[in-house]
């Protein structure tokens, strides 16, 4: 099972401080990887406008997606967040 926009799209509209286990899992990401599921997903950017805004190619926010994705959720399981949440 993979994350996709409905995993995010289902939180809170709150502080991301309340959005309980992604942030703090988010934080043991990469950097790149974390700024470009934000931009991504929090900020609701396309694959395109996430690229200009970290001014890197559209085919690296692809990449960066794809290994973020398969991180966050490699963690969540690793910390007891079962396929509920993914």
């Amino acid at each position: 099972t993979q994350l996709d926009e409905t995993t995010f799209a289902t939180l809170p509209d709150e502080e991301p401080a309340d959005h309980g286990w992604v942030m703090p899992l988010l934080g043991k990401l990469d950097e790149r990887y974390k700024q470009a599921l934000l931009l991504r997903f929090q900020q609701e950017l396309s694959y395109q406008d996430v690229a200009d805004t970290m001014n890197v190619p559209l085919n690296t926010v692809r990449t960066w997606l794809k290994r973020g994705k398969e991180q966050l959720q490699n963690l969540a399981l690793q910390h007891g967040y079962g396929k509920e949440w993914i």
